[in-house]
C-alpha cells in the first residue's frame, strides 16, 4: 500500500459519487489542501478521519485504503505504521511550533532586561533598591530560562538525529 494508490482510489471514489474536492473537504470538515495531498498521494488520511470518510464515499476503510488481498494481520500492521508516520510528522510539527515559542519567550524575556537597563541608565528609577530588585529578577528569570530552554534545545537535537 502506498499513498499513491490510496490517494487514486480516494479520488476515484468522489468522482463515482459526484463531487468536488471542495465538497468533500466541507463534508470532512477538513482542508481542501487535505484533499488535494490525499488524492496526490502526497500523505494518507489521518486516521480520525477514515470513518467519516468511509462514510461521505459509501465505501469501507478497507476499500479506500486497498487492503483487498491481504490477511488481517497485515492490514493491522501497515494501519500501526500509518499511525507511526504521523505520529512522527507530528511530533516533529510540534517542536518546530515549540521552538518558534522559545524563541519568541526568548526575546521577550530580552526585551525585559533591556528595558530595565534603559530605565536605570536615564534614571527613571527613583529609588537604588527597587532598581536593583528589577534588574535582578530580569536576570533571573532570563537565565532560568536560558538554562530552561538549553536542556529542551538539547533533547530536541539529539530527537532530531535519532529521528534521520
Amino acid at each position: 500500500m502506498d499513498e499513491y494508490d490510496v490517494g487514486r482510489r480516494i479520488a476515484r471514489l468522489r468522482r463515482e459519487n459526484t463531487m468536488t474536492q471542495k465538497e468533500l473537504a466541507r463534508r470532512l470538515n477538513v482542508s481542501v489542501w487535505d484533499v488535494r495531498k490525499w488524492e496526490k498521494g502526497i500523505v494518507y488520511p489521518d486516521l480520525y478521519v477514515l470513518p467519516r470518510l468511509s462514510g461521505v464515499l459509501d465505501a469501507s476503510v478497507t476499500d479506500i485504503l486497498g487492503f483487498y488481498y491481504i490477511s488481517n494481520e497485515r492490514a493491522v500492521s501497515e494501519i500501526l505504521e500509518m499511525a507511526e508516520e504521523e505520529r512522527i510528522r507530528r511530533t516533529k510539527q510540534l517542536k518546530r511550533r515549540t521552538a518558534d515559542i522559545m524563541t519568541l519567550e526568548l526575546f521577550v524575556a530580552i526585551f525585559i532586561l533591556r528595558l530595565c537597563w534603559v530605565l536605570w541608565d536615564n534614571g527613571l528609577f527613583k529609588e537604588e533598591k527597587i532598581t536593583v530588585v528589577s534588574l535582578l529578577f530580569s536576570t533571573v528569570l532570563l537565565m532560568g530560562y536560558l538554562l530552561n530552554i538549553g536542556d529542551k534545545i538539547i533533547a530536541m537535537m539529539e530527537d532530531f538525529h535519532k529521528d534521520n
